[in-house]
């Protein structure tokens, strides 16, 4: 009776966390993948910036 007790003591307390966990995880997740989209855009916007300058160069020429 005290293992049957104590196990479901133990699963109790491992189930307060897992929200967290999962909280967590997914934030991880969100985080990582806004912070690609925003380094991907601002490497376009470069890009793109970098075309305009190197043409406005030429045309001054």
């Amino acid at each position: 009776m005290l293992k049957k007790i104590s196990t479901r003591v133990a699963v109790k307390s491992v189930t307060k966390f897992i929200p967290f966990v999962g909280q967590a995880v997914s934030a991880g997740i969100s985080f990582g993948a806004m912070k690609y989209l925003g380094n991907s855009h601002i490497d376009e916007c470069y890009e793109v910036c970098k075309r305009v300058i190197q043409k406005q160069q030429t045309e001054s020429a």
